[in-house]
């Protein structure tokens, strides 16, 4: 959106048109010199030995943005990013999550890291007024915003856990719209005067990170009994009310031509299972299952609906309620599995799949699972030209994450749903992300129009 326009130099390099008169936050300039910083700042570029962010953020960074070798400055308003190997999705990867540009000015007067990350200085339509972590964020409009003035002065989130008291918050008019309401309380919530409901199923999914690298699941048939033993669609009818659906395996419609219509989960099976863990010499072995409270909506019933799921076969699976993403990942304590989800950050499996198993992603950094051929076929998928060839290489490597060598396994698509005390048109995204500019929150009445 910062580029009027783009156009392919080669196979590896990508030069971009920037948006004149576009103002950051803090009243600068935006210019190429930024848009290379941002790059370089954040180590994804060189050998990180000047990157300015911290070694965790530059690992994220570099598995984001893997291909990218340099960024070049043609002049104020023209900049190239000039990938190592052809790279055919690389105007994908720029459109993604976490392709924001920085104010170079601003980052560099900033105490830190930590106290930029608070208050980071970019050129959306909103500005970080206050930040109260596990509290609050207070977004004022940015009044230079290139895409025009939103139609609120000021967006306030607040973190409420509970869905009664976000319920009871927008019947009492202390909130305009709450997030997360559960799938069981759409028709409940909008059959309330005033109350519009909305939601659908996003570009996103549920899925069990297995820790292979961790007893018992050292075994991948015990991995494949877990996959057999869950009925997928069943969890989709009743807890999700049928508002979602099981996906195709870890791949997005959005794939357009990469997306393999033949493809399917391992069936629902429970004989199989217990075929297969007997096979493997399965014993009762403990299998922990890290379960935080419904950070996903309906997190907790899905988890005690697996646990009875996974019982009927055989498997002891025990649930440990953890308080915080880091505490799900920790290894100081034995794994077993835990709920996580991935989105389609762009159109291609690059976007989903590699950025979570592919060399550099969290399941690596973590050290739950890996796999040779996995990688090797990976190698096709980031730098071959070929379509039909990234295609035959994506369809082996979910042959291999999902069915021989399980990684994960899939639950069901996310969906996500919201309330509002009416009053507006605002319509949510095919993500998470909630748009509040001017042409996506619309006041019906004037006497709203330009308000907090």
């Amino acid at each position: 959106m910062l580029a009027e326009s783009w156009r392919r130099i080669d196979p590896r390099t990508v030069e971009l048109s920037l948006r004149k008169g576009v103002k950051f936050h803090e009243g600068g300039d935006f210019t190429a010199e930024d848009v290379a910083f941002t790059f370089d700042a954040q180590g994804i570029t060189g050998d990180g030995s000047g990157a300015l962010f911290p070694e965790k953020v530059i690992a994220a960074a570099r598995n984001i943005f893997s291909t990218l070798d340099r960024v070049e400055v043609v002049d104020a308003h023209t900049v190239r990013l000039v990938a190592r190997t052809p790279d055919i999705v690389l105007e994908q990867r720029l459109a993604r999550q976490a392709m924001e540009i920085h104010s170079k000015q601003a980052f560099l007067k900033a105490a830190d890291y930590a106290a930029y990350s608070r208050a980071p200085v970019g050129t959306g339509p909103f500005r970080v007024r206050e930040f109260d972590a596990d509290r609050h964020l207070i977004l004022d409009a940015h009044a230079d915003y290139w895409g025009g003035l939103p139609n609120t002065d000021r967006v306030t989130f607040r973190v409420v856990p509970e869905t009664s008291s976000r319920v009871n918050g927008l019947l009492n008019d202390e909130f305009d719209l709450i997030t997360n309401l559960p799938p069981d309380q759409v028709d409940i919530v909008g059959q309330n005067a005033g109350l519009e409901t909305l939601g659908d199923v996003i570009d996103g999914q549920l899925f069990l990170q297995l820790v292979k690298n961790d007893k018992p699941l050292a075994d991948p048939r015990i991995r494949q009994a877990i996959s057999h033993a869950i009925d997928r669609q069943l969890i989709v009818d009743t807890l999700w009310a049928g508002r979602t659906i099981v996906p195709q395996g870890r791949q997005f419609k959005s794939y357009g031509d990469m997306f393999i219509e033949d493809w399917q989960n391992p069936a629902y099976d429970p004989e199989k299972a217990r075929a297969l863990l007997a096979e493997a010499g399965y014993a009762g072995e403990p299998i922990p299952f890290r379960v935080q409270n419904d950070y996903y909506p309906m997190q907790v019933a899905t988890a005690q609906v697996l646990v009875d799921m996974l019982s009927q076969v055989g498997l002891n699976v025990e649930i440990q309620m953890v308080e915080s993403g880091a505490k799900m990942q920790d290894k100081a304590t034995p794994r077993g599995m835990r709920e996580w989800s991935n989105a389609a950050q762009f159109g291609d499996p690059i976007g989903s799949l590699l950025v979570q198993q592919g060399k550099g992603g969290l399941v690596r950094v973590n050290d739950e699972w890996s796999n040779d051929q996995f990688d090797a076929k990976s190698e096709i998928l980031v730098s071959g030209t070929d379509p039909a060839a990234r295609k035959a290489a994506f369809r082996r490597m979910l042959g291999i994450v999902e069915v021989e060598d399980p990684s994960y396994v899939m639950l069901h698509q996310l969906a996500s749903f919201y309330a509002t005390r009416g009053g507006f048109e605002w319509q949510p995204g095919t993500g998470r992300a909630l748009d509040f500019r001017a042409d996506n929150l619309i006041f019906k009445s004037l006497d709203r129009w330009r308000t907090e």
